[in-house]
């Protein structure tokens, strides 16, 4: 059986993906190895929101470079959001890389690997990966992705860039995605966005986040939800409401602060002054006293 090594850095959100990659790798008949040089396919998820993370990816592409002057069959293949950029320009930095694939096209990894369509279903909107990952059922908490990029451009920010705009799944994906978890033993999921609190703008009937909390709080086994990033800008009183009415929903909240000045505010790009933030949190802890709250 051939091994893979596969290669995580960054947010929840590429972790949440990992897992994806993951579940097709075993569907392709390869076994997870815990080190690069024992596998005989290396996949690298990248985050470049950092420079010192991409300047690790760039180390260890070097690396990978030395191992497949060796080992000539060796199979790189990378993806998250250092593939963002130029990928003709990337191929010719790295010439021994043998696919950049993007974050969540996993119908391209499928392809390369040689597995039918029908193993991504909808490629970016796909919940099959996650049946066959064969970690999952040994996890008690799980990462589900429901909202990819971002539409806010702060001007401080790469992520708009390396993500794109805001595309939201379907809460019948996400909800067939969190039941197929459960079965494997999960018990809480989070629910990931780089901003959860613009969910469902772009879909059919334009269902919130508070609409899908409200669709997966009846799902058997399902113990406890969370979700993060939140955008003070973003997050509705609706949203608050439905948060303290619902039992499993976890009464902690990630709601990023970034400044308590406003000309520094303003500078940024967030589009709400530290009176608004104060506000919001007073709302907050109006519907559910003992939330806890990080930033």
């Amino acid at each position: 059986m051939p091994h893979y090594h596969l290669w995580t850095i960054g947010c929840q959100m590429n972790q949440a993906e990992s897992r994806r990659i993951d579940g097709l790798l075993v569907t392709a008949g390869y076994e997870s190895v815990p080190h690069l040089e024992a596998a005989d396919l290396v996949v690298l998820n990248t985050c470049v929101v950092r420079q010192s993370a991409e300047d690790r990816i760039v180390g260890t592409l070097g690396l990978l470079a030395g191992m497949k002057r060796e080992r000539p069959d060796l199979l790189i293949a990378v993806t998250g959001c250092f593939t963002a950029r130029d990928r003709n320009a990337l191929r010719r930095r790295f010439p021994h890389v043998d696919l950049f694939f993007g974050s969540g096209e996993y119908s391209a990894l499928a392809s390369w690997l040689g597995l039918p369509s029908s193993a991504t279903q909808r490629g970016r909107d796909s919940a099959s990966c996650c049946a066959t990952d064969g970690g999952a059922s040994a996890a008690v908490s799980a990462y589900v992705p429901i909202i990819q990029g971002c539409n806010n451009f702060c001007t401080y920010c790469i992520v708009p860039y390396t993500r794109g705009r805001e595309a939201s799944r379907t809460p019948a994906d996400i909800e067939s995605e969190v039941i197929a978890l459960v079965a494997q033993g999960v018990r809480e999921v989070v629910l990931l966005g780089q901003n959860v609190d613009s969910y469902g703008h772009d879909l059919p009937g334009t269902p919130a986040l508070a609409d899908l909390l409200e669709r997966l709080q009846p799902i058997d086994g399902l113990r406890r939800l969370r979700f993060l990033t939140n955008h003070p800008k973003d997050m509705s009183l609706r949203l608050i409401r439905t948060m303290a009415s619902l039992d499993k929903v976890c009464e902690h909240l990630d709601l990023a602060l970034q400044s308590g000045d406003d000309d520094i505010l303003r500078a940024m790009g967030r589009g709400y002054t530290a009176a608004d933030f104060s506000r919001l949190v007073g709302e907050i802890r109006e519907a559910m006293p003992g939330v806890s709250i990080a930033t």
